[in-house]
């Protein structure tokens, strides 16, 4: 049987009670994967690991942390290495087991700068890798136009989700959700601004804000605290709650809003809130675009006036939140099932661990 070693960057929580979207994405995959049994997740020690999925926990208490995960690996002695995000480490464990394939598992764009030395430094990189996985065809074209590389070493392969296991709800909450990361980028303070102005009219709806604080951004934090104030007892904010949480809080939303004002590589919150059948307003930024298709409605995150009216008009329009819903739940059955993106990491585990016998 085929050993593979999925490598996690620092700062993730491979456990339920703070799990990041990369934590979700490899959890879920490798549970519905054909090579779940000999499949090993190796990652910054956490207090409570997912149960059910292998995982070597890593206290990295050296100033050499990627020397710590590189021992770890090789004695494991896997016989192909996914390594999630950080080009360094990637490039780390790929020149220390030169036998195995290392495929690059990017979460997010990469671009490169105007300097030519450093271009040419980080093709040189690239060519240590096996394959690169993008989140969305919006990163993987982009990397292709950048960097020049063959389109036969990279492939988009989506997030995915267990949609069995998502119920939506046909008595909704008169609430709307934002969930997201604490920090600009997310367009948190847009969407607690366009909610304070909103909900003013729509005096049995309530905004719920789940935050994560991993970016450690206070000064932001506050900013959303401010933001929501004139809602009063009708507007809460929790940070850093289990995935639990969210999931039954997108279950149970009437609305959903995921306005990054970002080029976003993928945007996980979109098909969780279209699986949790909520009505799903999006800005459409970067790889949202693809997530959302015809399924949410599109909001410019930066023009609060325009951005509170939408809001309102959903609040006001019940059928229509009830399409957007359906569409949503059609949508991620169709594109996004956890079962099509395990096995589409299958289809390439196979082929490339072909390749080297």
């Amino acid at each position: 049987m085929t050993k593979i070693a999925i490598v996690l960057p620092r700062g993730m929580f491979f456990g339920p009670d703070r799990a990041t979207a990369i934590d979700l994405c490899v959890h879920d995959s490798v549970r519905h994967s054909a090579f779940r049994e000999t499949t090993r997740v190796f990652g910054v020690a956490v207090d409570r690991p997912f149960e059910g999925v292998p995982f070597t926990g890593i206290s990295t208490t050296t100033d050499r942390p990627i020397h710590d995960f590189v021992q770890a690996i090789a004695a494991w002695k896997p016989d192909l290495i996914v390594v999630h995000q950080h080009l360094k480490s990637a490039r780390a464990i790929a020149r220390a087991c030169p036998a195995t394939p290392v495929i690059l598992y990017k979460h997010n764009s990469m671009r490169i700068s105007g300097f030519r030395l450093k271009s040419l430094w980080k093709r040189r990189q690239l060519n240590a890798f096996a394959h690169i996985v993008f989140v969305s065809r919006f990163c993987e074209t982009a990397f292709l136009q950048d960097f020049g590389v063959e389109a036969s070493r990279t492939s988009t392969i989506y997030n995915g989700l267990d949609v069995a296991e998502w119920t939506a709800r046909e008595d909704r909450e008169k609430t709307v959700v934002f969930a997201g990361r604490a920090t600009p980028e997310k367009g948190g303070l847009e969407a607690a601004s366009a909610l304070s102005c909103a909900l003013r009219d729509h005096a049995d709806w309530r905004a719920d804000f789940l935050l994560s604080t991993l970016d450690e951004n206070q000064d932001y934090l506050e900013a959303v605290r401010r933001a929501i104030v004139p809602l009063g007892e009708r507007a809460r904010i929790r940070t850093d709650v289990p995935f639990a949480t969210v999931k039954e809080s997108m279950e149970a939303a009437s609305i959903v809003l995921v306005p990054s004002v970002f080029d976003e590589p993928f945007g996980r919150t979109a098909i969780e809130a279209m699986a949790g059948g909520a009505a799903l307003m999006s800005s459409f930024r970067g790889g949202l675009a693809e997530v959302c298709g015809d399924a949410a409605q599109k909001i410019c995150p930066e023009d609060i006036s325009a951005f509170s009216d939408a809001i309102s008009d959903l609040i006001r329009d019940p059928e229509r939140r009830a399409d957007l819903s359906a569409r949503g739940r059609r949508r991620v059955e169709q594109l996004f099932s956890i079962q099509a993106t395990a096995g589409s990491l299958d289809s390439l585990y196979l082929r490339l661990h072909s390749e080297i016998l």
